[in-house]
């Protein structure tokens, strides 16, 4: 005896279709509302698609962080300069350092971030006799002051070391670095 095979009417067209279809052989519609949610082809390549542009728009944004230098410092050099600073010598003979601690001040409305500092250190006749550049990875907001240190391996011997003069030679806009104003 043979199965009589059950039939439903799509609701859609209405015709005559097997009843465990999940979409009609006439109209091409579906019968379940939530199956054009799992097997409608735009549905699966918006789920692979969203993601990958929210993911490039991401990658482009992080880029244009992480290398657009913001304002040029050249512009603004003289609204980051050294209020203070002192030389001082460590104290373990051995690997002699030197180091030079101070303050900055920005008077602009610029924050400034990765800040090169140069030392030029001078004999008591007040020659140039050894220099160092070195990254201040702290960040001066507007209208503020903010402390700095250097430390540097002296190439002559400590009695040639009198004094020493600090610029500050180069700085990044901080409002260009990625993650400015999370840690504040």
């Amino acid at each position: 005896m043979a199965e009589e095979r059950q039939t439903k009417v799509c609701k859609v067209c209405y015709e005559q279709i097997d009843a465990r279809a999940k979409k009609c052989p006439f109209c091409r519609q579906y019968q379940e509302p939530f199956v054009f949610f799992t097997l409608h082809p735009a549905l699966v390549m918006w789920l692979f698609v969203l993601p990958l542009v929210a993911l490039y728009a991401f990658m482009g944004l992080w880029l244009y962080r992480s290398f657009s230098t913001g304002e040029d410092f050249a512009r603004h050099e003289g609204e980051l300069r050294v209020i203070s600073s002192n030389m001082a010598w460590a104290e373990d003979e051995s690997a002699p350092a030197i180091w030079v601690v101070g303050e900055l001040e920005n008077s602009g409305n610029v924050p400034w971030t990765d800040i090169q500092i140069e030392v030029q250190f001078t004999d008591r006749a007040g020659r140039l006799v050894d220099k160092d550049t070195k990254p201040d990875r702290g960040t001066v907001p507007p209208h503020r002051r903010a402390p700095f240190m250097v430390a540097t391996i002296p190439g002559l011997p400590r009695d040639n070391y009198a004094a020493c003069k600090v610029y500050v030679r180069w700085a990044k806009d901080a409002r260009k670095s990625w993650f400015f104003g999370l840690g504040d």
